[in-house]
């Protein structure tokens, strides 16, 4: 049931991934990877959905991997809501590369969310 989970969110399919969810598969199997595809895609429906419905306390290891692919793809509306569960550190790291996957916008939007938090 996990690689199904998996593979719903990798393909943005958020019927799936809700049944998936009401049958009880584990959201932070294989290291948090349905979390991770969704991102890293740019499914943002997905993302929220998954952090929803994920057991208190709602943690998902979002640190540079996760961040950091979904910077350099360009998905800034994925990254700053994810921002607010990365540490500072990772944060500017990924702003960084995100400068550098020439992806201005979402650098822009992490550097306001970092300067925010200041």
């Amino acid at each position: 049931m996990e690689d199904n989970l998996i593979e719903s969110c990798k393909e943005g399919n958020l019927l799936a991934v809700s049944d998936a969810i009401r049958a009880g598969v584990d959201l932070h199997c294989y290291g948090d990877a349905p979390m991770y595809h969704a991102a890293t895609r740019g499914h943002y429906s997905i993302v929220q959905h998954l952090w929803l419905h994920a057991s208190p306390p709602r943690v998902f290891h979002v640190g540079q991997g996760t961040l950091r692919k979904a910077a350099e793809r360009g998905h800034t509306d994925i990254v700053v809501f994810l921002a607010n569960y990365a540490t500072p550190s990772e944060l500017a790291s990924v702003a960084q590369a995100a400068r550098r996957a020439g992806q201005t916008a979402t650098a822009l939007a992490l550097e306001e969310f970092i300067a925010s938090q200041k």
